[in-house]
């Protein structure tokens, strides 16, 4: 796990640090679900304890909601098709675009070429999946 985990969680302050930090490493998940269910991926049976731990503080003990807070950050929307990632685009390859089997060479594209994507992937039935990523 990439998120440093902290012992306690007594302010908004640090609510708000610890969700982002878990939004930023692709750690986050649903705060209203049991980490343990995740156990194993990504999540250890000691880090979804931990988790479980912190999320029952910001939400009982600071009365403050992590479910609007995430939902309120930044996102990008990827492209993936059988396993790789558009990275680019390439009007000669499959869907217009060059693929990458690398998350991190994946490109950011407006929402007007995801809307193109979409459109020529709906009418050649290709299969296809959006993932929304952080915003660094």
């Amino acid at each position: 796990m990439k998120t440093k985990l902290p012992e306690k969680i007594t302010t908004i302050e640090e609510a708000k640090k610890f969700l982002l930090d878990l939004h930023l490493n692709n750690e986050v998940f649903h705060p209203e679900d049991d980490a343990n269910d995740l156990v194993n991926d990504p999540f250890t049976k000691e880090e979804g304890d931990k988790l479980n731990e912190l999320m029952d503080q910001i939400h009982s003990t600071l009365n403050f909601d992590p479910c609007e807070y995430l939902l309120d950050l930044p996102y990008d929307i990827v492209i993936i098709h059988d396993d790789v990632f558009a990275v680019d685009f390439d009007i000669n390859t499959w869907g217009g675009f060059k693929w990458s089997s690398n998350l991190s060479e994946a490109k950011r594209f407006e929402d007007k070429d995801v809307e193109r994507f979409l459109d020529k992937a709906k009418k050649n039935k290709w299969p296809y999946k959006m993932v929304k990523i952080p915003k660094k």
